[in-house]
């Protein structure tokens, strides 16, 4: 590998400082102008703050991890990881658990822009009662990967991941290099591999088509007469749309190179997950910049 692990870990402190300080700057700044978001949406966008803060300290200084999808596991360098202070698949368990629950969030941010736009009316408008089931449905169905595999890590023998280890990858050396790692066996990967299949098919078609519908419904507001309030409406619905098109590059991106080491064999792997932990320690920043650059009243705070 071209740098260190102590560089690798200093590269992602740093970002997850900076990324820190945004998230917190957001947090507050959404507190204080919690009067320009209708009550649905500014729960949600502090759920996101708190939650991308919490994914952000875990990725960038606790875990810092480097995925092997050959082998369904992988290892960790971050603070918590060093001297096998705590598991790597619990771990992994905590990593995935943000993560979904990252993508139901942004999830449940379109179906409320797109319920806060649509009139009283209109047959795609939710009865109050039926929008809570529709949430909590999602809420739950996203959950159902991180419960299973966190199930499944903890019932594993730790003695028995050095064995399954030499069996997947005969060449690895984590256990010579004292590598805190974790790996699954087939069984498991079958089963998570169909549930994460199902759940990505789902929701992304749950996320286009309602972020579909809800630039169609702009589209035909722009050749209407709109009040202040309205065009504040559709301006954050827009900025909500940004983010979650941001959200969904900089996780798909770094999960499609660590998917690379699956179907091509590198010389060196580094080319492959070095940018793809980088590019993924820079998910929560580039969300709270957009955030920033997107809410007028906090970039005026910002420049103060």
């Amino acid at each position: 590998r071209p740098i260190s692990d102590t560089s690798i870990n200093a590269i992602c402190s740093t970002i997850g400082v900076i990324s820190l300080l945004f998230n917190v700057f957001c947090l507050v700044s959404l507190l204080n102008l919690r009067a320009i978001y209708a009550r649905n949406i500014f729960v949600i966008l502090i759920l996101l703050q708190v939650v991308y803060l919490a994914q952000n300290l875990h990725f960038t200084l606790l875990y810092v991890p480097f995925m092997y999808m050959p082998v369904s596991g992988g290892y960790c360098i971050g603070l918590l990881c060093q001297q096998g202070r705590i598991p790597f698949l619990a771990h992994h368990s905590l990593c995935i658990f943000l993560i979904v629950n990252l993508c139901g969030l942004f999830t449940l941010l379109l179906l409320f822009r797109h319920q806060n736009l649509m009139r009283a009316l209109s047959r795609f408008k939710l009865e109050r009662r039926a929008s809570r089931v529709v949430s909590l449905l999602l809420v739950l169905g996203i959950n159902t990967l991180p419960i299973r595999y966190s199930i499944t890590s903890y019932l594993l023998d730790p003695a028995d991941q050095e064995g399954l280890l030499r069996k997947l990858c005969p060449s690895c050396d984590w256990v010579e290099r004292l590598r805190n790692f974790g790996v699954q066996d087939s069984g498991d990967v079958i089963v998570n591999g169909g549930i994460i299949l199902v759940t990505v098919f789902a929701y992304s078609t749950i996320g286009f088509l309602i972020s579909g519908h809800i630039c169609r419904v702009i589209a035909q507001y722009r050749w209407q007469s709109l009040s202040y309030g309205s065009r504040v409406k559709i301006r954050q619905t827009l900025q909500s749309l940004v983010q979650y098109f941001s959200f969904i590059i900089f996780l798909a991106v770094p999960t499609l190179l660590f998917m690379a080491l699956q179907f091509h064999h590198f010389e060196d792997d580094s080319v492959v997950l070095l940018p793809s932990v980088f590019l993924f320690s820079l998910n929560s920043l580039a969300h709270s910049t957009l955030l920033v650059a997107n809410t007028p009243p906090m970039r005026e705070r910002a420049r103060r």
